[in-house]
């Protein structure tokens, strides 16, 4: 499995490369983010999605749970080439990043959140999310563009 990568890593500041054909190494890639969540379930702080430049990949694919809150209920999706598409109501939150261990950042985030992207078996999904899903498409689609929440949120 592959190791999570923290900073200064240089991958996490990587803008990503779209997917262009969903391969056994972009299945390999999302089974690695995946085992890495259920592997992390019982840590103090237990991830509900990740990135792959987390994982030192820079293409463009996220894994989530879509009820963050009663993650044993329903499995954790395989998002490929996710987009925002729409935002709306945005207020000032608390965040934590896998990536930036022990720290805490006051970052703006939409309420709410209108995402499309491919799953894992090629077909095109759209999320209508609000609250702390549309928090968490937010946060990893940043870390697809990039950007950490060093850069966007202020320290506390």
């Amino acid at each position: 499995m592959r190791e999570l990568h923290t900073v200064p890593d240089e991958v996490l500041r990587t803008p990503c490369k779209p997917v262009n054909d969903i391969n056994d190494e972009v299945k390999s890639i999302a089974e690695d983010l995946i085992g890495y969540v259920l592997a992390h379930s019982k840590d103090e702080v237990a991830p509900v999605s990740m990135a792959a430049p987390q994982l030192g990949e820079t293409i463009r694919v996220i894994v989530f749970y879509p009820n963050p809150v009663f993650r044993e209920r329903r499995g954790i999706e395989v998002l490929i080439n996710p987009e925002l598409l729409k935002s709306s109501k945005f207020v000032i939150l608390r965040e934590t990043c896998l990536s930036i261990p022990g720290k805490a950042f006051h970052v703006k985030r939409a309420t709410r959140a209108k995402v499309r992207g491919l799953n894992i078996d090629d077909r095109t999904k759209t999320y209508k999310a609000a609250g702390l899903l549309a928090q968490i498409f937010q946060h990893e689609i940043d870390h697809l563009d990039g950007k950490l929440i060093d850069e966007t949120g202020r320290k506390i």
